[in-house]
């Protein structure tokens, strides 16, 4: 993790002479960000500016043509009731596993639940991963072929659907045949509402140290927890300019890192990232390694992607609880998932084993322009030590 150049940085900079200034009495708005905010995203200024987003919504970067043919010519993925018929292809056997091992889900050898023992059985049916050449990511490993490296497994790459090569984003490649991943599935929807209508969720970023909205070679990008609520219209779009809080109860949410912004585009540098999530409503965390974002900022709102590695054993345990319980009402089934991850993982080799143990994946993400607020002097600076991050300056090198 990544902290800023000066003790307690992340509450105010003075815009003038680079200075730490705190806000005193509680919470206070950003004033950087209060006097900024009266000027076009274009301007170019000649004082330092920060700027405050909340995330709007995010879903998995999916490809997607109307029909599916493209990147599924097989069709879509069979489900767990699919492969339960074929396991157990006649009414005498299904009644016999129902006797003994009750649920359609405990289809392992001995009675397992597959979806927390995913190695006990292997799916009888083919499973269906994204043929297409097509797909939307960056190039995270360096390589334009997928060639293995010391910390990556050889891996096939995609092409952006603008032209660009070696795109990485191996989850898509697993959950693209997949109907609740794809957008209006049942998945695809949830995990995008929940950073409108979940608090817990609330997901910020801060750029700092800004000379121009359009072109700067370095800027600093902090990301926090949130604790407010966003507000919308009757249309349901997300009103930009609110106040959101930072929540200092979640100091292991806070990371920075340094960026750059190109034609009014965001790209920061990697860095390993914890944020909060509340899939189906029920509190959780998302980890993503060497994430970096890809942003085009606006003067309301910006729109991009976020992209990096998951661990797969967190992966997992975050897929278990989000879909375990729906697996009567969509078509995924845990063995040909599990199975597919390991296969398909192409970060953080493991030098003794050689065998990958995170994912590439790629999020379309959306934000809208906020009020960051920050805690008092004391609070900001106990936050600051309880992140455990290290200098920036030193972090970047």
């Amino acid at each position: 993790m990544r902290a800023a150049g000066c003790q307690g940085e992340r509450v105010i900079t003075s815009a003038r002479t680079g200075a730490c200034a705190y806000c005193r009495g509680g919470f206070g708005v950003s004033v950087l960000a209060a006097l900024f905010l009266a000027t076009p995203l274009a301007a170019g200024a000649a004082d330092k500016q920060t700027v405050g987003f909340v995330m709007t919504g995010w879903r998995l970067a999916v490809n997607e043509t109307e029909d599916g043919k493209a990147e599924c010519p097989a069709g879509f993925q069979y489900s767990n009731l699919d492969n339960w018929k074929v396991q157990y292809p006649t009414e005498a056997e299904r009644d016999k596993m129902h006797q003994e091992f009750g649920f359609r889900q405990n289809r392992g050898k001995d009675g397992e639940n597959v979806w927390l023992y995913p190695d006990t059985v292997t799916d009888p049916l083919p499973f269906r991963e994204v043929q297409s050449k097509i797909g939307i990511g960056v190039n995270l490993d360096g390589t334009q072929d997928g060639a293995a490296t010391p910390t990556s497994c050889v891996h096939e790459k995609f092409v952006s659907p603008e032209g660009q090569t070696g795109i990485d984003n191996q989850l898509y490649r697993v959950l693209g045949c997949q109907k609740p991943f794809r957008r209006g599935g049942m998945f695809d929807t949830r995990f995008s509402n929940e950073k409108k209508v979940e608090p817990f969720a609330r997901f910020l970023i801060e750029i700092s140290d800004i000379d121009n909205l359009e072109n700067d070679a370095s800027v600093i990008v902090t990301t926090f927890k949130g604790s407010d609520k966003l507000v919308a219209d009757a249309a349901g779009n997300v009103i930009p300019f609110s106040s959101q809080r930072v929540d200092e109860r979640g100091p292991q949410y806070i990371h920075r890192t340094r960026g750059r912004i190109v034609n009014g585009v965001l790209y920061t540098e990697p860095m390993d990232i914890l944020f909060a999530a509340a899939p189906n409503g029920f509190p959780s965390e998302t980890y993503l390694q060497d994430m970096r974002l890809q942003l085009k900022l606006g003067d309301t709102s910006a729109q991009g992607l976020m992209a990096g590695y998951h661990d797969l054993r967190q992966w997992w345990k975050a897929f278990v609880k989000q879909t375990m319980s729906l697996e009567h009402v969509t078509q995924i089934s845990a063995p040909g998932v599990y199975q597919a991850i390991i296969r398909l993982a192409d970060g953080h080799k493991d030098p003794a084993t050689g065998q990958c143990k995170s994912i590439s994946a790629a999020y379309e993400v959306s934000f809208v322009r906020a009020f960051i607020v920050h805690p008092d002097m004391k609070s900001e600076l106990q936050v600051v030590a309880q992140s455990g991050q290290k200098p920036l300056a030193a972090a970047s090198k």
